[in-house]
């Protein structure tokens, strides 16, 4: 079977988005096609056949969109700005794109038509206090509800999400503070969406919070420390095989944890090798049976193979070599 993915980065001279495929008969991991239209691509989304992707700029936030063609390649089609500096992440849902800025702290929103055209920004939300750092957004699984990391704030801001993305901070429970310095960064969300879980850059922890999905609530029921070294910063987490099996990656240890959440509570079940060094992110195949893994300082990525019975990880069964990768579409 063959894997079709996309690999976005930091800009150097040459390409910066990567259309690459695995081939799981031979283990052939090889680059299919290059783009270089836009600047640091370093967080990428698939919706349909589109591909929407957060340029890390300082100078303002942006958001391009790109059409992928019936051969897997893709050609720009628009770009749209706004106030604020380091777009680091976006969630796209219908025809809205929410996004995070990591270097001014605002959260915002976005729609295109249905040519992929980014059109306009609907909702711009400024955070007050000392050094902002929106991080990531996630839906609720009834797409009521928005969920902001803000690692700079250590806050998760709760939304209320309106047609054509609007969004206004949920009166009743404008955020959820965490402990100080604890730097949430990425959030993943239970298939059933009862739960949250929150992987933090220094606290180097995951938090579990429950979600009440009538008013959209938070509530802190568990956190798990992974590890205490002052030279690691956690990353990036998601869902394996199924809803018992969550997997984070921490940078500086090189490491993927598989905890297990079966019992509403979480404990460490297994510590695999990342392939490469500085994890910044992670994805499962679509069937479970890989993990993708983008290694930012060794420049690779590497692909993993998925246990089925244990959800144990492999060392690398295939390597590509990119510079500065960032992040890979699902």
């Amino acid at each position: 079977m063959t894997y079709k993915k996309y690999i976005g980065g930091y800009s150097h001279e040459g390409s910066s988005i990567y259309e690459v495929s695995f081939n799981s008969e031979n283990n052939e991991f090889k680059i299919v096609s290059e783009n270089n239209e836009v600047h640091n691509p370093i967080h990428l989304r698939r919706k349909e056949n589109f591909l929407f992707v957060a340029n890390e700029l300082d100078d303002c936030a942006r958001i391009s969109s790109f059409k992928i063609s019936e051969d897997g390649s893709i050609k720009y089609l628009s770009s749209l700005d706004l106030s604020g500096s380091q777009t680091c992440d976006i969630t796209v849902f219908d025809n809205v794109v929410f996004g995070s800025n990591y270097g001014s702290g605002n959260i915002f929103t976005m729609v295109y038509d249905e040519e992929g055209m980014l059109t306009e920004v609907m909702s711009n939300i400024e955070h007050e206090g000392d050094e902002p750092r929106s991080h990531s957004t996630i839906l609720s699984k009834n797409n009521q509800y928005l969920y902001e990391a803000n690692l700079g704030l250590d806050r998760i801001f709760c939304y209320r999400v309106f047609p054509e993305g609007i969004i206004q901070r949920i009166k009743e429970q404008p955020f959820v503070q965490m402990n100080e310095n604890e730097g949430p960064r990425q959030m993943s969300m239970s298939e059933d969406g009862k739960f949250l879980y929150v992987i933090s850059e220094f606290g180097n922890s995951v938090t579990q919070f429950s979600i009440d999905e009538t008013s959209g609530k938070l509530t802190q029921i568990d956190q798990l420390q992974l590890s205490d070294d002052v030279h690691a910063y956690g990353s990036d987490l998601h869902f394996g095989l199924n809803q018992d099996a969550l997997y984070a990656s921490i940078r500086g240890r090189d490491e993927i944890y598989h905890i297990d959440v079966s019992q509403n509570s979480m404990r460490v079940v297994g510590i695999f090798t990342s392939g490469g060094h500085w994890p910044r992110s992670f994805q499962f195949s679509d069937d479970k049976k890989y993990v993708f893994v983008v290694n930012q300082h060794s420049n690779n990525v590497v692909v993993l193979n998925v246990d089925p019975d244990s959800g144990s990880l492999s060392v690398p069964i295939a390597t590509l070599e990119i510079l500065s990768p960032t992040t890979i579409t699902v």
